[in-house]
C-alpha cells in the first residue's frame, strides 16, 4: 500500500501535473487498495458463517472493554500529538530558521520511529498471542527479544545519524543557515532512537495486552514531566531545552511502563 502511495504519488504530481490534489487522490486510491487487498485475504473467514459468532459480536461487556481501551488510546495519541507539536510551537518563538530546522529534525526522527515502530507492531502481535494462550514463558522471551532488538537497531540508526545525519539534512534544504542548525542538532536525533526504542516497545507490549488504562497513566505523567520540563529549560538555555525536554519524555515514558509490566505477570497467576 506504502508502495502504491508513493508510485501514485510520483504519477500524478510529476506527470499529470495534479499537484497537491493529486497526493490526495493517490492516497485515497492506496487506501481503498489496501481495504479491498483487507477484503480478499480474509474472504475465508468473512463468507464462514460457522466461524462468526454473531452473537458474541455484541456482548455489552465486551463492547464496553473494546472501548474503554480505544478511549485510553485516543488520549495518548492526543497528548503524545501535543509534545510532536511543541517543535513547531516552540520552533516559532526561535525564529524562522530553527522553525524550519526543528521541521527537518523532526522529520527524520519520524523516519527512525517508522523503522522502531515495526519491533513493536510485532511485539504487540506476540504479547497479545502470548497472553491468550496463558503462556507466560513466551511473554517474557517476547518482551526480552523485543527490547533486545529495538536496543540494537535504534543503536544503528543513531550511529548512522550521528554521521552521516548531514546527507540527509542537504537534501531536505538548500538553505545553508538552517542547515548549520541541524547540523548543531545531529546529536539530539542521534540520542533519540536509542531512548525512544524503549517507550515504542513498552508502548506495543501493553497494547498487545490491552492495557488501555496503564498506557494512559504512563502517557500523562510523561507529559507532566515534560510540560516541568520544558518550563525549565526553555527559558534557560532555548532550542537546547526544547530537545532535552523531548528526550526525557521519551525516557520517561519507558520507564513509567517498565513500573507497570509487573501487572501483565501477575495476570498470568490471576488467571
Amino acid at each position: 500500500m506504502n508502495v502504491l502511495n508513493i508510485l501514485l504519488d510520483i504519477i500524478f504530481v510529476k506527470f499529470i501535473h495534479l499537484g497537491i490534489a493529486g497526493v490526495a487522490y493517490a492516497t485515497i486510491i492506496s487506501e481503498f487498495c489496501g481495504f479491498c487487498l483487507g477484503v480478499y485475504l480474509s474472504r475465508e473467514f468473512l463468507l464462514n458463517k460457522e466461524r462468526i459468532k454473531v452473537r458474541g459480536l455484541f456482548l455489552s461487556n465486551k463492547w464496553k472493554l473494546f472501548i474503554l481501551l480505544n478511549i485510553n488510546i485516543v488520549i495518548r495519541s492526543i497528548l503524545l500529538q501535543s509534545v510532536f507539536l511543541s517543535y513547531l510551537i516552540f520552533g516559532t518563538l526561535f525564529g524562522s530558521e530553527i522553525l524550519a530546522a526543528n521541521h527537518i529534525l523532526l522529520q527524520t526522527i519520524f523516519l527512525s520511529a517508522y523503522a522502531l515502530d515495526g519491533i513493536a507492531f510485532s511485539s504487540e502481535i506476540l504479547v497479545g498471542e502470548a497472553i491468550g494462550q496463558r503462556r507466560q514463558e513466551l511473554f517474557k522471551k517476547v518482551v526480552k527479544a523485543a527490547l533486545k532488538l529495538g536496543f540494537i537497531l535504534s543503536s544503528i540508526i543513531g550511529v548512522c545519524f550521528y554521521f552521516v545525519g548531514f546527507l540527509v539534512v542537504d537534501l531536505m534544504t538548500s538553505i545553508n543557515s538552517v542547515r548549520l542548525i541541524c547540523y548543531d542538532f545531529l546529536i539530539w536525533i542521534s540520542i533519540m532512537p536509542i531512548v525512544s526504542v524503549f517507550s515504542y516497545v513498552y508502548d506495543g507490549i501493553f497494547l498487545g495486552a490491552a492495557r488501555g488504562k496503564e498506557i494512559r497513566v504512563a502517557m500523562i505523567q510523561s507529559f507532566a514531566i515534560f510540560c516541568i520540563c520544558v518550563t525549565v529549560f526553555v527559558p534557560l538555555i532555548g532550542n537546547t531545552g526544547l530537545w532535552t525536554s523531548i528526550v526525557i519524555f521519551n525516557a520517561t515514558r519507558a520507564i513509567t511502563l517498565w513500573t507497570k509490566i509487573e501487572r501483565i505477570h501477575s495476570s498470568f497467576s490471576s488467571n
